[in-house]
């Protein structure tokens, strides 16, 4: 069809398409297959006549939408990891800023307008549940995809709960992350088939579930960090120092038998869901 763009004579009289009359146009004289399609579109669009004289498009890229690519914003304590999304994400997306603190991703994301956050949980200074819960508050139409070596049910769930739209694990793989990131951008929620389908309950009989065991104190600290607050949050939260955090953090591993923080992490998501839960299967007997 581009071909024959070329056969179609002009008038030399009037200088216009045969095709068009009323449309003028001069020396017609195809040079490229862009200006093909530009004239091809011409002529078989009606022209748009918006409250004043109607008129052509001054050139292709007049008439033709501008498509830009989603600004993402990468976020992780392990450079390599940032170097490495950067390089394979970069030739798709405008990669706007990479940080490697929770501190850093409310403001980077106020000044660089990112259209996804691709967010690590495990930061430095901050919980990553803590950082999503911040920016729903402050940047609530930024998506939020969690990226994580953790491959947890659990996690999942209290990420989605918390205000993220995404969760992959980073053992995925590239193809798996940039589907996630489509999927998110288009507004679905994304949940990485690596992610058990079911989690974990609570079970009577074992050390973790004598939350009742603990002291007040300690029960607060876990509703807290079920919330997915940090340390140093917690501290001011509860008006104390955070040495005294992280020594009652310490006192509650050893209670309930849980050897690692992440455990302790774990375990608090699971009281919080659980908690939930028996909330949800309460109301309709009040009702």
């Amino acid at each position: 069809m581009l071909q024959g763009l070329h056969s179609v004579p002009s008038s030399p009289k009037t200088g216009r398409d045969p095709h068009r009359p009323d449309v003028p146009y001069s020396d017609y004289e195809p040079r490229n297959a862009e200006l093909d399609c530009f004239l091809l579109v011409r002529r078989l669009t009606p022209i748009i006549v918006d409250e004043g004289p109607s008129r052509e498009p001054a050139s292709l890229d007049e008439f033709m939408p501008t498509f830009r690519p989603a600004r993402l914003l990468l976020v992780d304590d392990h450079h390599l990891l940032l170097d490495s999304l950067r390089q394979s994400l970069q030739a798709e997306y405008e990669i706007v800023g990479m940080v490697s603190t929770g501190g850093e991703v409310t403001e980077a994301c106020s000044r660089l307008a990112p259209d996804l956050v691709l967010l690590d949980l495990s930061l430095p200074d901050r919980s990553g549940l803590e950082v999503i819960g911040e920016l729903q508050a402050t940047s609530p139409t930024v998506k939020i995809l969690v990226v994580t070596m953790h491959v947890d049910r659990v996690l999942a769930e209290a990420s989605i709960q918390a205000g993220a739209h995404g969760f992959v694990p980073k053992d995925a793989g590239l193809d798996e992350l940039r589907l996630a990131i489509r999927e998110v951008l288009a507004g679905r929620e994304f949940v990485s088939d690596l992610v058990p389908h079911s989690r974990p309950r609570l079970a009577p009989g074992t050390p973790a579930f004598q939350f009742e065991h603990l002291t007040p104190r300690q029960r607060q600290i876990v509703q807290l960090l079920g919330e997915g607050k940090s340390t140093h949050s917690i501290a001011d939260e509860l008006g104390i120092s955070h040495w005294t955090v992280t020594f009652h953090r310490t006192r509650i591993r050893h209670a309930l038998g849980i050897d690692t923080e992440w455990g302790l992490m774990r375990y608090a998501m699971m009281v919080l869901m659980s908690e939930a839960e028996a909330h949800r299967r309460v109301e309709p007997r009040l009702a």
